[in-house]
């Protein structure tokens, strides 16, 4: 510190610095610097929340693509012209496999009528 400016270090008057923060910073200071450090953590967070959320989309995106690809593949194998016919076929079958694991006999609507026989006693 000075001798003639006990508010100024030797440097600071040698330097010709108009002020000088020998005794720190104020807590005014410390409150902005924590202030604006506090902010930036806060748009830190925001951004890092909405990245993550952009890659969890992305992600369900990539899944979705490869679902209807491999859609799309089937449909074509099976000579299909849409996958809403895909669908349809693949529901009946579901549904077949499934009467037949209930030991149901599966009906068929080809040939007329309900292609179902009644059993009657």
């Amino acid at each position: 510190v000075s001798a003639s400016d006990s508010s100024r270090c030797a440097e600071c008057v040698r330097l010709g610095a108009s002020s000088c923060d020998v005794l720190g910073p104020s807590p005014a200071d410390i409150r902005k610097i924590s202030l604006q450090h506090r902010r930036l953590e806060d748009q830190i967070e925001a951004e890092e929340e909405r990245l993550r959320e952009s890659a969890a989309k992305l992600e369900r995106l990539r899944k979705q693509k490869k679902m209807w690809s491999a859609k799309m593949a089937r449909a074509i194998r099976r000579g299909l012209d849409n996958v809403e016919e895909l669908d349809r076929v693949e529901a009946e079958e579901a549904s077949r496999t499934a009467s037949i694991a209930v030991g149901e006999e599966p009906c068929s609507d080809q040939g007329g009528g309900s292609g179902c026989s009644e059993w009657r006693d």
